[in-house]
């Protein structure tokens, strides 16, 4: 139980890995463009990345099935799906961290997002099963995604003062 669940978290872990891959190409504009343009990027990375995760995760489902004959509860794909889609959001906005000279928060959001999953895991794996880990690590994703976007309006009035 516990190889499967590995399998399947390592497979949407990689479907999260993604959103990185699409943003990285844009990182210098990223630094150079105005917040009005960034927040129209993000709004179509938000439309594209749910298209993505569908369907993307349609596929881990397909794949893990012929190839591990694993399978898991339709339920535990909704779960992944939720855990793989906040970092397409958050994304630009750490670049926008990273453009104000804010990575010391990044780390630190990171570190207490990582405790707080190990924390939630060990309490729903002990009182579920292997799986409800994956539910932990969705629910600290949209944590920090939340996180994020709170932080955002302010790292923007950041960028706007420094381009004065």
């Amino acid at each position: 139980m516990i190889g499967s669940y590995q399998i399947f978290l390592s497979a949407f872990i990689l479907l999260q890995a993604l959103s990185a891959i699409i943003i990285v190409p844009f990182n210098k504009i990223i630094y150079r463009i105005n917040v009005a343009v960034l927040n129209k990027i993000q709004r179509k990375l938000f439309l594209l990345s749910g298209l993505l995760v569908l369907v993307f995760g349609g596929f881990i489902s397909l794949g893990l099935h012929f190839f591990y004959h694993l399978d898991v509860d339709s339920m535990y794909y909704f779960v992944g799906i939720l855990f793989a889609f906040p970092a397409f959001i958050y994304s630009p906005i750490i670049f926008l961290f990273y453009r104000v000279k804010k990575e010391k928060e990044i780390v630190i959001i990171n570190y207490f997002g990582a405790a707080f999953n190990l924390i939630l895991t060990l309490l729903l794996v002990f009182y579920g099963d292997p799986f409800s880990a994956v539910i932990a690590s969705a629910i600290v994703q949209w944590g920090m995604l939340g996180w994020y976007i709170y932080r955002k309006k302010e790292i923007i009035n950041e960028i706007k003062l420094s381009d004065i």
